[in-house]
């Protein structure tokens, strides 16, 4: 009887010290997933706001040389853009990849009116 309940003990006490490492690896893995999640996320906002800023500075001159009637629509554009980047830069990773694809087609359609090239 006393093997019994030495062996229950045993192998209780083998099961609370193999969970332990389990969770031990599964937070190692999750701070690992957390820190290529990371790095994806910085990956993800240089590679959409490199083109976007680059080209920021022309804009304003190029609204300004549309005629009078096309104006307005592009200033409302731009600052509508101007926006998007700044709640892109502060947007949590898991929201960056549906924002990025809308800043991006934003952009496009703001460099098709004014004529930015590129």
């Amino acid at each position: 009887m006393m093997r019994h309940i030495a062996l229950g003990l045993g192998l209780c006490s083998l099961m609370v010290v193999g969970c332990d490492a389990a969770n031990k690896v599964a937070s190692s893995a999750k701070a690992v997933g957390e820190k290529l999640s990371d790095e994806a996320a910085k990956a993800l906002k240089s590679d959409t706001l490199k083109p976007i800023e680059s080209a920021m500075a022309s804009i304003p001159e190029k609204i300004n040389a549309l005629a009078a009637d096309k104006k307005p629509a592009a200033q409302e554009a731009y600052e509508s853009l101007k926006k998007m980047v700044i709640e892109f830069k502060e947007a949590a990773p898991e929201k960056l990849s549906a924002l990025a694809k809308t800043l991006t087609e934003k952009f496009k359609e703001l460099k098709a009116m004014i004529g930015l090239e590129g």
